[in-house]
């Protein structure tokens, strides 16, 4: 017997719901499972996306990630968008990250570039 939900009870109901958000936000723009890379220092890692909001993001596939550790997210699309993070713990869907500006603190708005 295992005490983990499926892959579908984790989903959402609707691409770019998240818990928490409010109906006047900005529905997120990156499903569940899309490929995105993080850079740790001059290193990149290839990994996957479960989660994005508006201030945190859950990135499955990295290892070696501690909380504390600073990075910067690539998400790709239409356009690459890259946020400053900083990793708050680690769990079995991932590395939880929030938002933060460069060098500073948690939740500002993600940096575009074209």
């Amino acid at each position: 017997m295992t005490t983990l939900p499926s892959l579908a009870a984790l989903r959402p109901v609707a691409p770019g719901i998240a818990a928490g958000a409010t109906p006047s936000a900005t529905p997120l723009r990156y499903a569940f499972d899309e490929t995105c890379s993080v850079l740790v220092g001059w290193q990149r890692r290839d990994g996957v996306l479960r989660m994005l909001s508006p201030t945190a993001a859950v990135v499955g596939g990295i290892a070696g990630l501690r909380p504390g550790d600073s990075l910067r997210l690539l998400l790709y699309r239409d356009e690459m968008v890259v946020r400053d993070c900083r990793v708050v713990r680690t769990t079995l869907q991932g590395v939880e990250l929030a938002h933060a500006a460069p060098g500073g603190d948690a939740g500002a708005p993600p940096v575009s570039m074209q």
